[in-house]
């Protein structure tokens, strides 16, 4: 077993923990010695991060109900072990919350006792209580460990909670393993969520540095799991409630009695949610084995949220690779830092010089001419045409090849489609996470790496940690980035939001005042009525940061100042709605999902506005020695399911028509006007004078009738554009000019 403790840094390349009092920083400790001062003080709290999964559920045990795993040779453990769960105790009494024990006593057993100590029992025999108790109506977490024929030890929260020598190993039998009860009752009184079994001997740092995360997953750092219920679904697509085994032990129980206990689209107090795959860089990677799913030999996209965290001196790193030299497909990093592509035995050089500790999202896309582009951020930045992908069975690795070129950093929401995706698809889904409910058809493979090893999408392929790799587990790890992916489907996400993609620094360098400020321009003339705001950012002490929002005619609103939540906050990346369920409250929550609401109301700030012109979003740091990075933020007005696009008539027009655009030239705004005579999927995209696609501006069904677009350039070289419009057999260009 190899030390899964890793010295995490800051997005400076420096240790930095931050002081959750002061905002103080110390540079040049570890994190292990950070944290043993803490557990001495006795107040253990993570870093926090926010949450994508918004069917995340528990199961309410309620004193009555139970769930039972049948027996098997992975959960008859006879040696060591560690018990794991969060509990959320809703009365007094004896409670059980694993218990495989027979007539004879044989086996194991871990309940809470009537005064809230924590005890573990083998045998029929008790062999260690807590010294700290179980409080009511609060999660807690509980992990028990035994290192054979040596030691109990028990810990809350994190903390050693008390040790006790011991030689007593459990011994074998046949038993189902009970959760929530034992044999003759003493049921649990309330919640349960994330139960786990080991069979070997977790230690402190492996148990605080998991504990938050929503753990199924099998190999290297991860060996030994062999009960993982999570209570919940891979993705949102099917029974979202169950008793799955994540470990890939099959040992999935059974439901006896026991309710859901809904924890969507809220923020969470004990997960997080949002995880990535985090590499060191040295025989660290993630192996699926093989897979017609991502056996590509066609049309394909294949792509990643990446953050490299440094340069390797004279070794390139691997995306992701499948195959050897002579077929399959891989995305690199060279020695030289530039993003390069394999297909089959040629690579190639996209241009593109990869940042150091940076998000970046890559694509590269294969059409039917055997046309590859590359696209960084949704923009593509080369295209060469390359011979037909060649077959191959190898597996696909992430984060190496199959011959090393070990990744150094983070890989997030890698998705792997047999279909060409269009700019605007890639687009469109740039900050959207997926998986098999809301993915675009053809898109077979996408791994979250939210704690879960398998496969999101379609067909739930099973990945294994090698050698150091884990998640990045950030809710209990400092300055560790998370990728800028919310998944709020039910808001219009991302269809309705003008986004801006942004990597402005946080504080700007050389700004007065600590300030960030960044500004989106919004087209057309409604009143408004509701505003939601979307915002992507890494930093090292959210608490630090006070986020004002500035309407066009000068409005403003206090969006988030001060917050923080059970620890150090160290990422925002939530959609700020003032109809969510939650209110930012310091030291409630260690996620807080994918929507909340914000300090203070946006739509009264805005209410009867015209949202025409320019928005500014400014950022103030409190402290000079922060550091952090905006990626992306974005409004949706009115909850509007597209971007600017009006219905201006319900007559129904006898033809269709794209109108040229008003004013021409223009700067920065020209309006495009165009009718349909018949219900249709429509799409009207903009390009420049070489080609390229810049900007899609309509790609939805629309019913008959006449329509109006605003188009913005702001962000645009003066030049010579094209507007094309299509649908069905019908498909007009147009020429317009931006002069600035």
């Amino acid at each position: 077993m190899q030390n899964i403790q890793r010295k995490t840094t800051s997005h400076t390349g420096e240790t930095k923990i931050k002081s959750p009092r002061d905002g103080s920083s110390f540079k040049g400790y570890s994190f292990i010695i950070i944290i043993a001062i803490i557990m001495l003080a006795g107040i253990f709290q993570p870093a926090v991060t926010y949450s994508q999964m918004f069917w995340n559920h528990a199961g309410n045990f309620g004193g009555t109900r139970y769930a039972a795993a049948p027996n098997s040779s992975s959960l008859n453990i006879t040696g060591s072990f560690t018990f794991e769960c969060w509990v959320y105790k809703t009365a007094s009494g004896l409670g059980y919350l694993m218990h495989k024990v027979n007539g004879t006593n044989t086996g194991y057993s871990l309940y809470i006792n009537s005064g809230g100590s924590v005890t573990i029992g083998t045998n029929g025999a008790q062999r260690l209580s807590s010294n700290i108790n179980v409080p009511e109506n609060a999660w807690t977490h509980i992990a028990a460990t035994y290192s054979a024929g040596s030691t109990y030890t028990i810990y809350i929260n994190g903390v050693n909670a008390g040790t006790a020598s011991s030689n007593s190993n459990p011994l074998s039998n046949t038993d189902s393993l009970l959760i929530g009860k034992r044999e003759n009752g003493f049921n649990f009184p309330g919640y349960m969520d994330e139960v786990r079994i080991w069979n070997r001997t977790l230690t402190q740092s492996e148990i605080q540095r998991s504990m938050r995360t929503s753990l199924g997953a099998t190999g290297g750092n991860y060996s030994g799991l062999v009960l993982a219920l999570t209570f919940q679904d891979e993705n949102s697509n099917g029974t979202i409630f169950n008793f799955t085994d994540w470990s890939g032990n099959g040992n999935t129980s059974y439901n006896r009695g026991v309710t859901a206990v809904d924890h969507s689209n809220r923020p969470s107090n004990i997960l997080s949610l949002n995880e990535a795959l985090d590499l060191d860089g040295t025989n660290s990677y993630f192996a699926v084995p093989n897979h017609s799913s991502f056996d590509l030999n066609g049309e394909s996209t294949f792509e990643a949220w990446v953050y490299m965290e440094n340069f390797i001196s004279g070794q390139g790193q691997n995306i992701l690779s499948k195959g050897i030299s002579n077929d399959g497909y891989s995305i690199f990093v060279t020695t030289g830092g530039i993003l390069g592509y394999r297909i089959n035995s040629t690579s190639a050089s996209t241009g593109y010089a990869m940042p150091v500790r940076r998000w970046v999202h890559v694509a590269i896309t294969i059409d039917a001419a055997n046309l590859v582009r590359a696209y960084v951020n949704g923009t593509q930045v080369h295209s060469a045409t390359r011979t037909t992908l060649i077959s191959n069975n190898d597996s696909l690795f992430i984060g190496k090849s199959n011959s090393g070129g070990y990744f150094n950093g983070y890989i997030d929401e890698v998705r792997i489609s047999k279909i060409t995706k269009t700019p605007a698809q890639i687009n469109d889904y740039l900050y959207r996470s997926v998986d098999a409910a809301n993915d675009l058809p053809g898109t077979d493979i996408v791994w979250n790496f939210d704690g879960l090893a398998r496969d999101n999408g379609n067909h739930g392929t099973r990945g294994y940690f090698r050698g150091n790799a884990l998640f990045s587990n950030p809710a209990t790890q400092n300055n560790v980035p998370v990728s800028p992916l919310v998944r709020a489907d039910n808001n219009n996400f991302t269809a309705g939001y003008n986004i801006k993609t942004s990597t402005r620094r946080i504080p700007e360098t050389g700004t007065s005042g600590n300030m960030t400020d960044d500004s989106i321009v919004i087209s057309g003339n409604s009143v408004i009525s509701d505003i939601n705001l979307f915002v992507g950012i890494n930093h090292t002490y959210d608490a630090d940061i006070d986020m004002v929002l500035i309407g066009p005619n000068g409005d403003s609103v206090l969006v988030c100042a001060d917050f923080f939540a059970a620890g150090n906050n160290d990422n925002i990346v939530t959609i700020f709605d003032d109809n969510a369920d939650s209110s930012l409250v310091n030291n409630r929550y260690v996620d807080v999902s994918t929507r909340i609401k914000p300090l203070n109301n946006m739509n009264t700030a805005f209410s009867g506005d015209n949202p025409n012109g320019v928005w500014r979003l400014r950022i103030r740091d409190d402290n000079i020695s922060d550091t952090g990075r905006m990626y992306v933020w974005g409004l949706q007005i009115n909850n509007s399911p597209l971007v600017g696009v009006q219905s201006v008539s319900s007559e129904i027009p006898v033809q269709y028509e794209l109108s040229q655009n008003y004013p021409n030239p223009f700067n920065p705004v020209t309006n495009i006007r165009f009718s349909i005579p018949k219900e249709g999927f429509v799409t009207l995209k903009v390009f420049d004078i070489t080609g390229r696609e810049v900007r899609t501006l309509i790609n939805e069904d629309l019913g008959a009738g006449k329509y109006n677009i605003d188009f913005s350039g702001a962000d645009l070289a003066s030049g010579v554009y094209f507007y094309r419009m299509e649908t069905g057999s019908f498909s007009e260009v147009k020429k317009m000019i931006l002069v600035k």
